[in-house]
């Protein structure tokens, strides 16, 4: 059991290259060009899945991650251009979320968007809500985290390996 923790400690990186590559290979086989993905009735859902797989893993990743760069006790440092960077994701998730709108519009059945109900303006403002908190999701900084002592490494290794992996 020790091996294989720390064969994946190690390689954790490259698993999860293989695995995005294994993913990307295989819509390449689902859908041969970006138009027809784009086109798809699918896409909206697969627009929501990214959405909630995406949040999902930030929401998981946050304690390890903060409990593993406090117990090395390096300083953190600052990000250069952090401001840029929190401002491209933020564009890039208001953009999946509103792709995923036609899905979620479809899960709750609630009514498609016509020029009539569109003029109300909270679909974009939820768009701007959604996006924002999973912005600050991914970027929040805390100052101090709480000793994790109900979980032990093998458990904050095994939730940061599936935050990893919805990442």
């Amino acid at each position: 059991m020790k091996r294989a923790y720390h064969y994946i400690e190690q390689n954790k990186p490259a698993l999860f290259d293989w695995l995005i590559f294994s993913i990307s290979l295989s819509l390449g086989f689902i859908f041969p060009s970006l138009r027809e993905f784009v086109i798809s009735p699918a896409f909206s859902y697969w627009m929501l899945a990214a959405v909630l797989l995406y949040t999902t893993g930030a929401w998981l990743k946050h304690p390890p991650l903060y409990y593993r760069i406090i117990r090395s006790g390096k300083p953190r440092k600052a990000i250069p251009l952090l401001f840029i960077l929190i401002a491209g994701h933020w564009l890039i998730f208001m953009t999946v979320v509103y792709f995923s709108e036609t899905a979620v519009r479809k899960i709750l059945h609630l009514p498609k968007i016509t020029p009539e109900n569109a003029s109300n303006g909270w679909s974009v403002f939820i768009t701007i809500i959604m996006a924002s908190f999973i912005t600050w999701l991914v970027f929040r900084n805390r100052k101090t985290i709480k000793e994790i002592t109900h979980f032990s490494a093998t458990n904050l290794f095994r939730r940061e390996l599936v935050a990893d992996i919805f990442l």
